[in-house]
């Protein structure tokens, strides 16, 4: 004989056996989802598989990750370079340090804190320039991804101190960390706004582009006023 139920217990079954059913999905979304990976393996998948691993971290970006590796970068680079130019004037000229070494650590300061408000002016650049190209990513995951793009900078510490000692190819290593550097930023830019590459690439050079509109009229300025200068001075009454 069919089992009758009340309308009631029915509707109580049914809400128990879906209930039921969303715990088992959420458990096996639980037991299929990819941890959270650490600094280390982020570090390495930047620089082994960049365009992965920005893909996967652009809708949770680690901004504070980003902006320490773009920090200690600077760090370094500006210590190895102090101390190059130290010992330069030192070997070179014969120009004692022992007095200027308090004026250090404020200079170490003032050049990392403009490196770094350089650094978030060009992503500025970058992410408005990818903007106005169709980009729809947030400013968020571009200043965190593009603090990691920063990772192979850090690298010139190392090989600035092999120059310093005289290693040949040094400067072939510094051109090949550079586009190394360059190319991070735009799979950056790829897996943040989702670009195509000839958008992504003007994106890039957007910056750059700037620099060297900025650069040919300061140089259309100073040969102007010069220009100016020198009549003037010819205009003088000889003696």
């Amino acid at each position: 004989m069919e089992e009758r139920r009340e309308p009631g217990e029915t509707e109580h079954m049914e809400q128990s056996d879906q209930a039921a059913n969303a715990g088992e999905t959420a458990d096996r979304d639980h037991a299929g989802a990819t941890p959270p990976a650490g600094w280390i393996d982020v570090l390495a998948g930047v620089l082994f598989t960049p365009r992965r691993t920005f893909e996967r971290l652009a809708p949770r970006p680690p901004l504070g990750l980003g902006v320490l590796v773009v920090l200690v970068a600077l760090v370094v680079g500006n210590l190895v370079q102090s101390r190059g130019a130290a010992e330069s004037l030192s070997s070179d000229l014969g120009i004692d340090l022992a007095g200027p070494q308090s004026l250090m650590m404020p200079m170490l300061l003032f050049t990392l804190v403009v490196g770094l408000l350089a650094w978030f002016g060009m992503v500025g650049v970058i992410h408005l320039a990818a903007g106005v190209l169709g980009g729809v990513g947030g400013g968020r995951a571009m200043a965190a991804l593009s603090g990691l793009a920063h990772l192979p900078l850090a690298l010139l510490a190392p090989v600035n101190l092999l120059a310093n000692a005289g290693v040949p190819g040094m400067g072939l290593a510094t051109l090949g960390i550079g586009i190394w550097s360059l190319y991070l930023y735009y799979r950056v830019i790829r897996a943040v706004h989702g670009l195509s590459r000839g958008r992504a690439l003007s994106a890039l050079l957007t910056p750059l582009g700037m620099f060297l509109v900025f650069f040919v009229a300061m140089l259309i300025l100073f040969g102007s006023v010069f220009m100016e200068a020198l009549d003037q001075i010819g205009d003088l009454p000889l003696p």
